[in-house]
């Protein structure tokens, strides 16, 4: 015979999304914003300086 664990808790927290569906398309957009800029900064240090 099995027994059920007797502290469910964590065995349903595991299966609950730490952020809401709304806070990961934040997160999601965020981190696009970021590798943009990222690219941005990145391909302006390797592009040649122009002197005026």
């Amino acid at each position: 015979m099995k027994y059920q664990p007797q502290n469910t808790a964590p065995n349903q927290a595991e299966k609950q999304p730490v952020f809401s569906d709304k806070m990961m398309g934040n997160i999601r957009i965020k981190l696009k914003q970021l590798a943009e800029i990222e690219f941005l900064i990145h391909a302006e240090k390797k592009s040649p300086k122009k002197k005026k």
